[in-house]
């Protein structure tokens, strides 16, 4: 079963997915940061336990930096497969998002 969890960390916000990132994540995901919209200033999403990634959950990345704003926040992408790495590439996250690999 795929999941979401969330710890702050100063003023960064750690998201980790776990397993399948899709539609199903969609409260869970939302939930992960709400809360914390206007309180962290750096946000990080951390896929080291994702498997792979739908065109669903990009749509949810695009949403959470539509509402944290782009505006001195950064939100990172990082420990992805090569799977999600390149579900990533093509929609050229890269351009939207600071991205490690």
């Amino acid at each position: 079963m795929s999941s979401v969890s969330a710890k702050m960390n100063q003023d960064c916000l750690e998201i980790a997915v776990d397993g399948v990132f899709d539609i199903e994540l969609y409260h869970d995901f939302n939930n992960a940061y709400k809360d914390y919209i206007g309180k962290a200033n750096r946000y990080v999403i951390d896929f080291d336990r994702t498997d792979r990634i739908d065109s669903a959950a990009l749509g949810l990345m695009l949403l959470m930096r539509q509402k944290v704003g782009t505006e001195n926040r950064v939100i990172k992408l990082i420990n992805a497969n090569d799977k999600v790495m390149r579900s990533l590439e093509t929609a050229q996250f890269g351009k939207l998002f600071d991205m490690d690999a």
